[in-house]
């Protein structure tokens, strides 16, 4: 018991130590690597990597949303509108952005998380649809329709005489905005992993007819993960929406919320850190292949297919694959030598 008990421990120091030199690497990455280009990549990542750990809290109830890109609309033209026309401050329509694109979520949650998996995922595809196509032909005067909502102002700028003015006119500011919203988000989601919610949630998937049978209100844990979702995704849209200053209703199609659901699927949800590592592995293919337009989407769902035949948790499951193969070998092992004596 005490080998076993420091055997976790070794494994704890590791995780934490590997945690703390990616979180150091990527918190001085911008002081010694200035290429813009990267630095515009990697804002993009952290962005979609919120937005993917919200839909894995999705995914372990059992359900998948193919609709995403929608309420990542709702919270960039909900942020922009506030910005823009009311002259409210970003770092207020920041989670209002968030709040709207949940609002909408639970309003449309309650309804329709009832449904089995493969009706909510037509209704969640429609729902994006919707709101896609709502912002492209309603309301033309203040969205702009195909114009495109333009001219979204930055954010105010964070000045402390002597320490830091941020002014979010270079590609490091806005780096460091997008890297403390992710942070923000896993630790989120690391105590919710860790909560009596979270546990909940993970057996939704599992065994979602025991869950109801023993009394788990089960469509709260949806409505709750749903709108969690949603609002992840609003905060999301609201930090790119001001960093592009633009945005258009083709920039939300089904194709962005496909590619959502890939990031999970690739990088496997049993982890927090799943979901981030398949954003990097398919937007890094996605650079290497870059300029070849639909190949991208190809090697997205090239890459999906292949996980879910040879890996189906994800690449985030690969390292316990390994320790249970070292376990089995380790046990066979221990057994030989036993017929041996």
């Amino acid at each position: 018991m005490m080998a076993y008990g420091g055997q976790a421990a070794s494994n704890d120091n590791w995780k934490w130590a590997l945690g703390g030199a990616i979180f150091a690497f990527f918190l001085t990455l911008p002081a010694w690597f200035k290429e813009i280009y990267y630095l515009h990549a990697l804002v993009n990542i952290f962005l979609h990597s919120m937005v993917a750990l919200g839909l894995r809290l999705l995914w372990r109830t059992g359900l998948v949303s193919f609709g995403t890109a929608g309420f990542i609309a709702i919270g960039g033209y909900a942020a922009g509108l506030l910005s823009k026309d009311m002259g409210v401050s970003f770092w207020l329509s920041l989670p209002v952005g968030g709040l709207a694109a949940a609002a909408v979520g639970v309003l449309i949650g309650i309804p329709t998380l009832r449904l089995k998996s493969s009706y909510f995922f037509l209704i969640s595809w429609a729902t994006g649809e919707i709101i896609r196509l709502s912002f492209l032909y309603l309301f033309i005067p203040v969205f702009g329709g195909w114009q495109g909502f333009r001219k979204i102002p930055l954010p105010d700028a964070i000045n402390i005489p002597g320490l830091w003015n941020i002014d979010f006119t270079e590609k490091a500011h806005w780096y460091y905005l997008a890297f403390f919203l992710l942070c923000l988000t896993v630790v989120i989601m690391t105590r919710i992993d860790n909560s009596r919610v979270g546990v909940t949630v993970g057996a939704l998937q599992d065994a979602p007819d025991l869950c109801e049978s023993v009394g788990v209100p089960t469509m709260q844990y949806r409505v709750f993960a749903f709108a969690a979702a949603c609002f992840f995704a609003g905060v999301s849209g609201a930090v790119y929406g001001s960093f592009n200053t633009f945005l258009h209703p083709e920039s939300f199609t089904i194709i962005q919320s496909i590619e959502t659901v890939s990031f999970v699927i690739i990088g496997g949800s049993l982890a927090v850190w799943g979901p981030i590592l398949g954003v990097f592995v398919v937007k890094g293919i996605a650079m290497l292949v870059r300029g070849l337009g639909a190949y991208e989407i190809i090697v997205a769902g090239s890459m999906m297919i292949l996980v879910m035949l040879f890996i189906p948790e994800g690449l985030s499951g690969i390292p316990r694959r390994i320790r249970r193969y070292l376990n089995r070998r380790k046990v066979d092992e221990q057994m030989e030598k036993a017929d041996g004596d």
